[in-house]
């Protein structure tokens, strides 16, 4: 894609300037925080999505900002290669990945914590975690690596990622929205098979050549 149509690179502006914005006023943080209560009781739907948005500190911004736009600009390539260069729909497929996915991502949390008032939470890391396993699914034996460090095939990352959010979530022994991130890991991943088919035959043959060339 063109560096004016840079769909990724838009939504990391916007996002750095909202949370920006929201540090320096509460009420603003108050109103777009994802908070079940509120969204029970008073049906504000909207923060379902204005709190992705919204991060805690500079480095919770930068860490899912710095994700969403490495793994993105490979999404939005990818759909550059398919679609032929016909921008509107690859905007457009780029967006119904990345904020259905911070919706749904919220759905199951809100079910557990619709009664507690005190609950709140917020970040992209649901709709950041859709474009990564979106590109796992594009790319599956690509290398990533496990806590930045340990170099692994995406689709082993991906594995590992959904174990521990998963295990993380049930413990729910920190502050972590570990059910974001694993729902909106597979939004993505059934993203991108649903508007792609073709990659979901793809991504089994790149595995399967993986371990043939690895035996």
């Amino acid at each position: 894609m063109d560096f004016e149509i840079n769909v990724s690179l838009v939504i990391v502006i916007v996002t750095v300037i909202t949370s920006i914005m929201a540090w320096r006023n509460d009420t603003m943080m108050r109103k777009w925080i994802f908070n079940p209560y509120m969204i029970h009781k008073r049906r504000e739907y909207w923060r379902f999505l204005t709190a992705a948005f919204l991060h805690a500190d500079w480095m919770h911004l930068a860490f899912n900002m710095f994700v969403l736009y490495e793994f993105g600009k490979h999404i939005e390539s990818n759909f550059d290669v398919v679609y032929f260069g016909n921008d509107a729909k690859q905007v457009l497929l780029y967006l119904g990945l990345y904020f259905p996915a911070a919706v749904l991502s919220c759905f199951y949390t809100y079910e557990k914590q619709k009664k507690n008032i005190h609950y709140n939470a917020l970040g992209a890391s649901g709709a950041v975690s859709a474009v990564v396993f979106a590109y796992i699914g594009i790319n599956p034996t690509a290398l990533l690596g496990i806590f930045g460090v340990i170099p692994c095939p995406a689709f082993v990352y991906g594995g590992i990622y959904l174990l521990i959010s998963w295990i993380l979530a049930r413990r729910a022994k920190d502050n972590i929205g570990h059910d974001a991130h694993f729902f909106g890991a597979l939004y993505g991943f059934m993203y991108i098979f649903i508007i792609q088919p073709d990659k979901f035959r793809l991504f089994f043959e790149s595995i399967q050549y993986y371990f043939q060339h690895l035996l």
